[in-house]
């Protein structure tokens, strides 16, 4: 095996282990890394497999541990489309993640409406004003996440690149 691969190996299982951890500690809710992961892994993975396999792989293995529920398929269905997002975008803004943010929170709350509000205008608007603090629990999370990885795959390239002379991420 190269060492590319165990490279990404690592990226992979810290991704992983980030998302688990953040979301069996206590937090407030909707403040983790997942958004992050997805609108990043497609950013940085050349191969779009694998960018959309790693926010599913990291989320359904926290689920696993946390528990499955009804709305995976539209939770799911959002880190497709940020990790989308993540592959179209030329750098990494404040915009993509605040887009980012706003892709889960308009998807995932569709899908709440669907499950349990009258299929109503009302209950539309009633389940997207009460689902607001969780908005700003996103967007602050998503914020934070984004700079923490950010932060830590670049110490990651600069360590790969100094060792071997390639880059981490051109995968």
């Amino acid at each position: 095996m190269s060492g590319d691969f165990y490279a990404h190996l690592r990226i992979f299982m810290g991704l992983v282990l980030l998302a688990l951890i953040t979301r069996l500690i206590p937090h407030p809710p909707n403040f983790a890394p997942m958004t992050s992961i997805a609108l990043l892994s497609g950013y940085y993975f050349n191969r779009k497999p694998v960018a959309v396999m790693m926010p599913l792989a990291a989320m359904f293995i926290s689920d696993y541990f946390i528990g499955f529920h009804g709305l995976m398929p539209v939770v799911y269905l959002s880190l497709v489309l940020t990790t989308a997002l993540g592959s179209m975008v030329s750098r990494i803004t404040i915009w993509n993640i605040l887009l980012g943010s706003l892709i889960f929170f308009l998807i995932t709350n569709f899908g709440v409406w669907l499950n349990g509000y009258p299929e109503t205008w009302e209950g539309l608007v009633l389940c997207y004003t009460l689902a607001i603090p969780f908005f700003v629990n996103s967007i602050l999370g998503d914020l934070f996440y984004t700079c923490v990885i950010l932060v830590i795959l670049q110490m990651m390239q600069d360590r790969i690149f100094a060792k071997h002379g390639g880059y981490l991420l051109d995968y």
